[in-house]
């Protein structure tokens, strides 16, 4: 992941920007929604299974939507680069 490269995501009929943050081994995702920014981190738990918390308020509907949207556009991102190698 390239924390320095911000992207779009589609949502709710357009795109909205997100940029990624890395702190130490930790990164997370600042989502700029229409009415507010939003900080999202992905976290596996103990059993493995991916979770999506937003900050301050754990894990919700919105992180785990957004958290989606941002995992699929990761997965192009990814792909894309790694045709070009």
């Amino acid at each position: 992941m390239n924390c320095d490269n911000d992207f779009n995501i589609p949502y709710k009929h357009t795109y909205i920007k997100v940029k990624p943050f890395c702190e130490s081994s930790d990164i997370h995702y600042k989502v700029y929604l229409c009415e507010k920014e939003l900080k999202i981190q992905p976290y596996t738990d103990d059993t493995g299974v991916h979770h999506w918390h937003e900050f301050d308020k754990g894990e919700t509907d919105l992180a785990k939507e957004l958290g989606h949207l941002i995992d699929e556009q990761l997965k192009v991102t990814e792909g894309v680069l790694d045709k070009n190698v």
